[in-house]
């Protein structure tokens, strides 16, 4: 098969969604399909233009031109490039999606929608985002072949509005388990360590805040992620503590090595897709102290860890209290990092390829 993804940002940009596609095309192409991305030209945030044309892991990109904002990027779309392929797998619910309302008969191929959480990551475009989800992403969903919901509450959001609700089926995401393993051994502390964007909706600040309340006892909190909305400069013009350490955008194996050191996970988010550092960090042995929303409370619930109100005050110091001391900890990172062993890639992408060949198949016949 020849698939061709589309998601808003991919490399050099680094994040969940990213990472997700990577390991998407990564792994069809090792089972010997013929793989591209397509994508915007400009990382969020920067006004450099990046190559038209780029290459990672033997996957082909195409970066196109793009106006209107980030969260909902206007793009030409070329027909005859995307009719190169069999499929087309879009990444987002965005215009791009929407577009197949008035161009959905002109595509050859089979169509794929993977939702990442839909478009209520934040309450901004409140109203915009509900005349949406009422009127027009129904009509766009109506275009698609299969839609893979990546959470089950997305899979719940989608099937209120989905005309067909035989083509949504959920197929949570796949999880490097290993992307955070050390190369070597490290002596954990009581450190926490956050991996993701410094973003608005991440809550970074309230995590701060909580973390301040605890006693000094040497404990410190790592931040780690670039700047996402100007999120990362107005927490460092607060003059932090040097126990609230900024790492920036770091290396994997720089990541690996500080987790290898760090004892808890912790987020403050208040929306995700699904959750894909949380579940990252516990295959490498951390455990989660996390915002309770959907996403999370799912993870928790499922495999062990701790849910906590980031904005009520002390409550990251009253779980803290309640938590056991290694080596009762090590034991409960052991049992986490078993317990997620089921998000394996492979599994997962070996789901999607089937639906793209059931698909194709019903097409042609």
């Amino acid at each position: 098969m020849r698939i061709l993804h589309y998601v808003r940002q991919f490399h050099p940009s680094v994040g969940g969604i990213q990472d997700v596609v990577l390991q998407i095309a990564r792994r069809q192409i090792a089972a010997g399909h013929e793989v591209e991305v397509l994508t915007l030209n400009r990382t969020f945030g920067s006004d450099e233009i990046l190559p038209e044309t780029d290459e990672i892991d033997g996957i082909r990109i195409t970066r196109v031109p793009f106006r209107g904002i980030r969260q909902y990027p206007l793009v030409k779309l070329d027909l005859d490039t995307v009719n190169r392929f069999d499929v087309f797998h879009i990444h987002c619910v965005d215009s791009m999606l929407d577009k197949l309302i008035f161009l959905r008969r002109r595509i050859r191929g089979a169509v794929f929608l993977t939702t990442h959480g839909l478009y209520f990551h934040t309450e901004k475009f409140a109203r915009i985002k509900r005349f949406f989800y009422r009127f027009v992403t129904p009509r766009a969903l109506a275009r698609v072949d299969r839609v893979f919901a990546c959470s089950r509450n997305d899979y719940e959001l989608i099937g209120r509005i989905i005309p067909d609700p035989e083509r949504l089926m959920l197929v949570e995401n796949g999880v490097a388990l290993d992307k955070f393993l050390p190369a070597a051994d490290a002596e954990r502390s009581g450190d926490m360590v956050y991996i993701g964007r410094m973003a608005g909706h991440k809550n970074v600040e309230a995590l701060i805040d909580r973390f301040l309340e605890l006693d000094d006892d040497g404990r410190r909190l790592h931040l780690v992620g670039r700047d996402f909305d100007g999120t990362l400069p107005r927490l460092q013009a607060r003059n932090l503590p040097e126990r609230v350490v900024f790492h920036g955008s770091i290396s994997t194996a720089e990541i690996a090595a500080l987790a290898a050191r760090c004892r808890y996970f912790v987020s403050a988010s208040s929306f995700e897709g699904f959750g894909l550092s949380a579940v990252e960090a516990m295959g490498a042995g951390l455990i989660p102290i996390l915002n309770d929303i959907p996403p999370f409370r799912e993870l928790v619930d499922n495999h062990g860890g701790h849910l906590i109100d980031f904005g009520e005050p002390g409550s990251l110091a009253a779980v803290l209290r309640e938590t056991a001391e290694a080596p009762a900890l090590d034991d409960l990172g052991r049992r986490l990092q078993a317990s997620v062993s089921q998000y394996s890639w492979d599994e997962k992408v070996r789901a999607i390829l089937n639906q793209y060949q059931q698909c194709l198949a019903r097409a042609a016949s």
